[in-house]
């Protein structure tokens, strides 16, 4: 960064605590794989992180592992008792015990392997008693004389610090005590690095030394001080002249040796979130990560991004920002502040918003709530009383505009002293941007002018738009000579012939998503799109868009006040509390990198992996695994599912359900509205395995199967629908011939019928003439009546004899004949004497004739002389017989025997 000294910023920090990788809280070391992926001896746990995802690994006895170092994408840690490696194999991590394998460690011993490093190819596992060396297929084990702290690889040597012995060098197996620097016995060191043609020597309590030219000092400077004060934990080395120096309670030191200067990043000043720094460890991108009593800090360790953030509270939102030779100017709500040797100070008499800070020669131009003011060589003068000046840009040589609360100005530097003309007198508006074009000035206001004004009359027309309504704060740009208003996200230009603002189709459809603008130069922007700040650069037609990770200002972006300025490719950005200082590169990011994790079901999945229907959950880690200024914005699409990108939240993608298909993850990164593909990973769904290849072949087979048995079946349903056909037909014969045979047997019953009812006539002619046969025995009782009478007359003998004798022969004839009547009546009624017997046994065969009688609907006048009786002994026994049927008064005995 030109020009400006960099300890006046922070660089930017990231804080991980445990709630974030859900791990323990003291972390010893860390360490980074050929794959980028960041691994840490986080107590009992082997953290790995790519960015984006964290994951847990545990050594087999779960003991606590104290140190940590990669080869390549081989990690090695250390542990109690314990030392060995990790590597991936079939997609998950798995140790390799060295120690057990070479059985190194005693039952009964008591060591831990505090520290692990290469020299010339070989690993060195230390603790605090013995160096075991590793060279891949052996391990040598070497004592040390004494007790000691750390070893550290220097160059070409090997220092190995003791406690009570100063330090040694370690040389093909030995110790030998390095008499030149016996000034350190009895000191505990904890790092030893290069500098210069020597040694950097970092002490626990005793601060720092230099070993250079075989002397050895402390390190003259005031900053030892503190690190006698301070314990030291770690250091670092981290560029020929930078040094990061980690204490027990004051945070990090970043300390360039040369010139002095420093930066302390600590929980204080809201950079760390614990002070004690255990472990130091600088990335592939020279991004520093901090190991800590209580967490983990990323801090991205280069001249790329600084960010300012003032922790008191008393800065507040910033609204202008300019850098001046021993730090920056920064106008906010609450006043001037100027920020120099990291102190910041409120200028006295600028309490209040102050909008605008220009740049003119020496001078610095106030736009203030109040009035416009010079700050100068520390001091604060007033030009006029022309409140809220928003912007003063030059114009020409000599010639300044101002917008503010109440118009547009003109100024001018005359004879030493700031001259100011009004614009427009008439318009009295707050103005908040301007642009010159030619002989006319356009003007916005804060709400929904825009205006253009004459240079010559000094006159004004107020500029007409097809949806004023919607032009509202409206943001001014020229871009290829044509100037543009952003109101809304929408896009408008001037017809210069109508003067109206109309729809501009071309930039709605180039920048359709812009919130906000913000111009930087000739053709260069700052647009917010989405909550996403780009530098935009328009060149020929072409537009290359940077744009500046969030995660520099998310949350903190002044709203409807986005100022600032670009400067040698940095930019100077004002933020809620403090600002950001960003270098702009518009090279091409065309050889970006992602890594693909894709995992399922407990298993890893590789590119081109078939995954079964029923069990298609995929979750996709997605990581650039750069971690600071390089990292980008990342975006995806699932072919052939999705038709749009969208971005990628916390570098995960998850599916579930998939349809069987073949697919495509598209990773891609963007600039404006063009999508750049970075990877892809190809996968399929497999059919269900009801309508896989095998499923359908077996399908075809069946319903060929089933056709040939349909076809079979139909057939022999053809065969047996005929034979039925022909049984039918037979049936039907044989139903003729029974039919025809039971119409003669039919016609023969007839006959026999006939024949019968013929007997019934006869035998009813019979009982017909029976009948009057027994009527003629009535007349003969008659006639007895009569003799009897003539006899009581005193009749002659002879005539009475002659009389009696005949009406003897005619009474032997008629017994003859009632028996024969008593008979065919009987006969006659069979079936009807059979039901009433059964039915009432108790009846006489009196009593059954008198109910065939009846039956023949004969009244008792009638059946009196058939029974030889009177009528009144007829009607008595019909009263007796209703008594056995148990018949009422009011049953007729006819009808009942009728139906009976």
């Amino acid at each position: 960064m030109v020009g400006v000294s960099q300890q006046q910023l922070t660089p930017y920090v990231k804080n991980y605590s445990k709630l974030n990788y859900e791990g323990e809280a003291l972390v010893w070391g860390i360490t980074q794989t050929a794959d980028r992926q960041l691994y840490f001896a986080n107590n009992k746990i082997l953290l790995q992180f790519d960015g984006n995802r964290w994951q847990h690994h545990w050594l087999p006895e779960k003991t606590i592992i104290r140190s940590v170092f990669a080869v390549e994408n081989k990690v090695f840690t250390g542990s109690y008792m314990e030392f060995g490696y990790w590597e991936m194999m079939d997609g998950h991590l798995t140790y390799t015990s060295l120690s057990k394998k070479f059985k190194l460690f005693e039952e009964k011993g008591n060591d831990e392997v505090w520290n692990i490093f290469s020299f010339q190819n070989k690993i060195y596992f230390q603790t605090f008693f013995s160096i075991y060396i590793y060279d891949g297929k052996t391990i040598k084990t070497v004592k040390t004389p004494s007790q000691i702290t750390y070893a550290f690889p220097v160059k070409n040597q090997i220092y190995v610090a003791s406690i009570t012995e100063g330090i040694y060098r370690f040389e093909n197996g030995a110790f030998y005590p390095d008499k030149r620097i016996d000034q350190l016995k009895n000191k505990v060191i904890h790092s030893i690095l290069p500098y210069r043609n020597g040694l950097m020597i970092f002490t626990q309590k005793e601060g720092v030394f230099i070993f250079e030219n075989d002397e050895i000092s402390s390190w003259k400077n005031d900053l030892n001080k503190t690190f006698q004060l301070e314990m030291i934990n770690s250091a670092l080395r981290i560029s020929d002249s930078k040094y990061a120096v980690g204490t027990s309670g004051d945070g990090l030191y970043l300390v360039d040796i040369e010139s002095g200067n420093y930066t302390n990043l600590h929980k204080n000043n809201g950079s760390l979130q614990n002070n004690s720094v255990l472990s130091i460890f600088q990335d592939k991108e020279s991004n520093l990560w901090l190991g800590l009593d209580n967490g983990i800090s990323f801090v991205q360790n280069d001249a790329n991004s600084f960010v300012y953030q003032d922790f008191t509270g008393k800065l507040g939102s910033v609204n202008a920002i300019q850098k001046t030779e021993n730090g920056f100017l920064l106008g906010s709500n609450h006043g001037l502040y100027a920020l120099e040797n990291g102190k910041l100070q409120l200028i006295p008499g600028t309490q209040g918003p102050v909008w605008s800070i220009a740049k003119v020669g020496s001078q610095f131009i106030i736009g203030h709530n109040n009035a416009t003011m010079i700050y100068e060589g520390g001091n604060l003068q007033k030009i006029n009383a022309l409140p809220g000046g928003y912007r003063f840009e030059k114009q020409e040589d000599n010639l300044y505009y101002q917008a503010n609360y109440v118009g547009l100005y003109q100024y001018q530097f005359i004879n030493g002293n700031w001259v100011h003309e009004k614009l427009a007198p008439k318009l009295i508006k707050p103005i908040n941007q301007f642009f010159k074009k030619e002989e006319f000035v356009l003007a916005t206001d804060m709400y929904r002018g825009v205006y253009k004004i004459n240079l010559e009359n000094n006159e004004f027309v107020e500029v007409q738009a097809e949806d004023k309504s919607h032009l509202y704060n409206s943001k001014m740009v020229e871009i290829n000579q044509q100037l543009y208003f952003l109101s809304n996200r929408i896009w408008y230009e001037l017809d210069n012939w109508s003067n109206q603002l109309k729809k501009s189709d071309r930039l709605n459809e180039l920048l359709p998503t812009v919130n906000n603008i913000l111009p930087l130069g000739k053709d260069i922007f700052l647009v917010e799109s989405n909550s996403i700040l780009s530098v935009v650069k328009i060149e020929n037609q072409k537009m290359t868009w940077v744009n500046i990770p969030d995660k520099y200002y998310k949350g903190r972006v002044v709203n409807d006040w986005i100022s600032g300025y670009l400067k040698n490719n940095y930019l100077y950005l004002n933020l809620d509390n403090g600002f950001l200082v960003h270098k702009v590169s518009f090279e091409d990011t065309a050889d970006a990198k992602v890594f693909i994790n894709a995992e399922g079901n407990g298993k890893q999945f590789i590119r081109g992996e078939k995954l079964g229907y029923y069990n298609n959950a995929i979750d996709f880690f997605i990581s650039t695994r750069k971690y600071g200024y390089a990292d980008i914005n990342l975006y995806y699409k699932l072919s052939p599912s999705d038709q749009k990108f969208q971005p990628i939240k916390n570098g995960k993608i998850s599916y579930t359900h998939l349809p069987n298909d073949s697919y495509s993850l598209v990773i891609a990164s963007k600039s404006g509205k063009e999508f750049t593909v970075i990877d892809t990973f190809d996968f399929t769904v497999k059919k269900p395995w009801f309508i896989s290849n095998l499923m359908i072949l077996i399908y075809l087979v069946l319903v060929f199967l089933v056709y040939f048995l349909y076809h079979s079946f139909i057939q022999r349903q053809n065969k047996q629908k005929l034979a039925q056909l022909q049984h039918e037909i037979e049936l039907q014969k044989e139903l003729v011939c029974i039919k025809t045979e039971a119409e003669r047997k039919e016609a023969e019953h007839w006959v026999e019928m006939q024949k019968l009812e013929q007997d019934i006539k006869s035998k009813t002619s019979e009982l017909a003439s029976k009948t009057l046969s027994v009527a003629s025995q009535s007349e003969l009782l008659k006639e007895l009546e009569s003799i009897q009478k003539g006899i009581e007359e005193n009749t002659p003998t002879s005539t009475i004899k002659k009389d009696i004798s005949k009406i003897l022969r005619d009474y032997n004839y008629n017994q003859n004949e009632w028996k024969v009547f008593d008979t065919n009546l009987n006969e006659l009624h069979e079936d009807f004497v059979s039901r009433l017997v059964k039915s009432y046994p108790n009846l006489t065969p009196k009593d059954i004739r008198l109910a065939i009688l009846l039956r023949m609907n004969m009244s008792s006048k009638e059946i009196a002389p058939l029974m030889r009786k009177s009528f009144r002994s007829v009607e008595l026994q019909r009263y007796r017989l209703r008594k056995k049927l148990k018949l009422s008064s009011k049953t007729n005995l006819s009808k009942f025997f009728i139906e009976f």
